[in-house]
């Protein structure tokens, strides 16, 4: 083997050595890319969570107090159902009392 051939050699083995390096710094760069991609999928879907969790927990306050407005209704209605007979004998001693002067009038 000449000096020459080897000369060759070894700008081949240099270039392929270079060819390498340019390879693996692109990898490691194409990596370093995917890894950070990763990350931010990985903050996105526990934000997202955090985000659904915290609208969960909106939501659950909103339907107890919707069951708070509607106990409270209900007791309302029950309370006007148990004032309609005091209402009705309110109603009917006017009413009486009405009857009452009427036939005073009607008789004098």
């Amino acid at each position: 083997m000449t000096f020459d051939e080897m000369q060759l050699i070894m700008q081949s083995v240099v270039i392929s050595q270079r060819e390498m390096q340019a390879t693996l710094r692109e990898t490691q760069n194409l990596t370093q890319s995917i890894a950070r991609g990763i990350q931010a999928m990985q903050d996105k879907a526990l934000s997202d969570e955090l985000k659904r969790d915290e609208e969960k927990a909106e939501h659950q306050a909103r339907m107890e107090k919707l069951e708070r407005i509607s106990e409270g209704l209900v007791n309302m209605l029950d309370s006007i159902d148990s004032d309609r007979p005091t209402i009705l004998r309110k109603l009917n001693t006017i009413e009486n009392k009405t009857d009452a002067i009427i036939e005073r009038l009607n008789r004098d």
